[in-house]
């Protein structure tokens, strides 16, 4: 594609590209950058782009777009090289989302679930993508993600993908980092839903209003005609449903007023069935995965199906045989009775949820090894810590991601949460932890490794090292002889 056409409505200070020559491709990276390519000189948190120009251009790149001129560089400088990349990146992908109907998730937790509820669905009727913090779906492959929300263009990059293997639609998470650094700047969502707001990313927002206006801003970038499903049971939905100017659609968990109602939850052999009301009607959901609170995740999925105009109920029943999610309350088979549970939670609200649900609490007690990361949001850990004491029977503190971060530390902070008379074993080997607890849990228990979920990999110092929690699990199991056959 020229660079003409790249840069087209790019609002810039100066610029003195050609705009005849061909760019083959963009790029924020010098290490990987290809002949042709169009280099985004980017200000980061630690790296600072503007110092790779040179090596961006030994690499091949034709010509960079910075916040600064470079003398004998062919350069298009800007007000912000973020927000330039977005708009470059849906110039360069012939804006997919024009021919998609895109459907953001944001929250701070259940973002995952709720996606690959609706994304499951949707994918019945006509081809579905998915971009997610698990996994990417493409309308023919899947492939692990890296981030959550990836790079702007990259984002486009996988929509066109969709585009072209047939995707109606394409179900993505957005987390907040990337409202904030403008990785979906500019594309043209038809639904955005909100599951909640609780304490996470302080480090990097500094307070909960901050952090609540990051979310915010993902709303009031939608146009006009899109809708929103909110969560109006969480304090921040029912405030962000006053705020926003398009279309909506309420949410309702605990069956108060709303367009869509949870009535009721109980556990089956099957899993969770929940019982849902919308337009006038009620239906029973099977969900097959444990944790009444995934009936939250539920209603906003029939939230988006009412947002694009289709049957809430009509495709609900295919949620009973979906496969199960990676590290969201992943069930590991064992022979021994007890069932063991991966999950990503890893916020004080999160862990409340997933230890609170009545169905875990059934037939013994409830063992939860979990951790806090290093480097980040210090003030949560004793919330943390809180949470699975007053929810749990069984407490072990162990590492998660304590990069370059003491450990004794992070406990000190954790420690500060303990309430009442139960103990807390703390564990810094996350491998020995997660089979102490193994070696403790008898029949009838149930045993829930969080804050890590599908993750590979534990951060330690600046490295990462291969690592499963699912994996350790299917380990102690095999070295006690309790695995499943």
């Amino acid at each position: 594609m020229k660079a003409g056409a790249v840069l087209s409505g790019l609002p810039f200070r100066s610029s003195n590209i050609d705009r005849d020559i061909e760019i083959s491709g963009l790029s924020i990276d010098s290490r990987k950058c290809g002949k042709g390519d169009l280099f985004f000189a980017r200000k980061g948190y630690k790296v600072n782009g503007e110092e790779f120009v040179a090596d961006a251009i030994k690499a091949g790149c034709a010509a960079v777009v910075a916040e600064r001129d470079f003398p004998g560089t062919p350069t298009t400088v800007v007000d912000d090289v973020r927000e330039a990349l977005a708009h470059c990146a849906l110039n360069f992908f012939n804006h997919p989302d024009r021919t998609l109907d895109l459907i953001g998730v944001t929250g701070t937790n259940g973002k995952t679930t709720t996606a690959w509820f609706i994304q499951h669905v949707l994918n019945s009727a006509d081809c579905c993508g998915l971009l997610s913090t698990v996994e990417n779906f493409e309308g023919k492959n899947r492939t692990p993600a890296v981030l959550t929300t990836p790079e702007a263009h990259d984002i486009c990059d996988n929509l066109s993908r969709m585009q072209n293997n047939g995707c109606a639609r394409c179900v993505m998470e957005v987390s907040a980092h990337s409202v904030t650094l403008k990785r979906v700047f500019g594309l043209d969502f038809k639904v955005g839903v909100f599951t909640n707001l609780s304490q996470d990313h302080l480090d990097f927002y500094g307070d909960m209003e901050t952090y609540f206006q990051a979310k915010k801003k993902f709303f009031e970038d939608m146009g006009p005609d899109s809708c929103a499903v909110i969560n109006v049971d969480d304090p921040a939905g029912a405030r962000l449903l006053e705020q926003i100017q398009c279309r909506s659609v309420s949410v309702s968990p605990a069956g108060r007023n709303a367009d869509v109602r949870v009535m009721g939850t109980r556990s089956g052999d099957a899993g969770v069935i929940v019982l849902l009301s919308a337009e006038g009607k009620e239906k029973e959901v099977v969900l097959p995965l444990p944790g009444l609170h995934n009936a939250a995740n539920l209603a906003s999925c029939v939230g988006v199906l009412m947002a694009l105009r289709m049957d809430p109920f009509s495709s609900l029943s295919l949620l009973a045989s979906m496969p199960p999610i990676p590290g969201r309350m992943e069930a590991i088979p064992s022979s021994d009775s007890v069932l063991y549970l991966v999950d990503f939670a890893h916020t004080p609200d999160g862990l409340k949820k997933v230890l609170s649900s009545p169905d875990i609490h059934e037939t013994g007690r409830v063992f939860c090894v979990f951790g806090c990361g290093g480097d980040r949001d210090r003030g949560k850990r004793h919330l943390m810590m809180r949470a699975v004491c007053e929810n749990a029977d069984v407490v072990i503190a162990t590492s998660d991601n304590p990069r370059t971060e003491a450990q004794k530390q992070i406990f000190n902070d954790m420690a500060k949460g303990e309430t009442g008379d139960l103990p807390v074993s703390y564990i810094n080997d996350r491998r020995e932890a997660i089979r102490a607890a193994v070696a403790r849990a008898k029949a009838g228990d149930v045993v829930i490794i969080a804050g890590k979920g599908h993750e590979t990999y534990q951060i330690i110092g600046t490295e990462k090292i291969p690592f499963s929690d699912a994996a350790e699990i299917l380990r102690a199991l095999r070295e006690m002889g309790r695995a499943s056959e």
